[in-house]
């Protein structure tokens, strides 16, 4: 299992951050391997997080919050406090449309969240020649909201790459699943993050 130590930085601007490379891909017939990464940082009020993907043209067909985003090129990320197993996925395409789900099981079961929060996590879009990005924040105030005044400071979570329905299906991780099946949904496998606290430290 991976470990992340998540730098504090005043002005969510990711400078500094850290930088989680989603390298390993599993249960595909193709080489199709695109560069992803994750950075991250928070101060007292959020958690940013902006996920970086290596594709000069994204499968870009979702045009809807909610949808089936996993089927276009698509970043995600799933995270839970350490001492709760309810996780949320955010899933987002390259047009930043978005898929916001909770509980402590894949579907059946899952309870979409978009409709409350998708103002609140603000994700933006950026797309160039090369590659494609998509920024947003995870605020404090709604992980209460969700999960109760607990301590936030360590995190269970995954980074993924994926693209169900691209010319080139593929199903990329940072902290690897062991799994016969295609399936992002196993927080058992979920790596560490630790909120860096100033002059503590992680």
């Amino acid at each position: 299992m991976r470990t992340l130590c998540i730098p504090y930085c005043e002005n969510l601007n990711f400078s500094p951050g850290a930088v989680a490379d989603i390298n390993i891909y599993r249960w595909q017939e193709n080489n199709y391997t695109p560069k992803a990464q994750a950075q991250l940082c928070y101060n007292q009020s959020a958690l940013a997080v902006r996920l970086i993907a290596q594709e000069a043209n994204p499968r870009a067909i979702i045009q809807e919050d909610g949808g089936a985003v996993w089927t276009d090129s698509c970043l995600e990320f799933f995270v839970h406090p350490e001492s709760d197993p309810r996780y949320l996925n955010f899933e987002i395409n390259s047009l930043g449309k978005t898929l916001l789900s909770f509980g402590d099981r894949p579907n059946p079961g899952r309870i979409s969240l978009i409709g409350k929060y998708l103002k609140e996590i603000r994700v933006t879009p950026e797309r160039s020649s090369v590659d494609w990005q998509v920024t947003f924040r995870i605020p404090f105030s709604m992980l209460r909201e969700i999960y109760g005044d607990i301590d936030f400071s360590r995190l269970r979570a995954n980074f993924y790459k994926c693209g169900d329905r691209t010319e080139f299906p593929h199903f990329g991780m940072w902290s690897e699943i062991h799994n016969d099946l295609p399936l992002f949904h196993l927080p058992q496998y979920f790596g560490t993050l630790l909120l860096d606290r100033p002059g503590v430290g992680c």
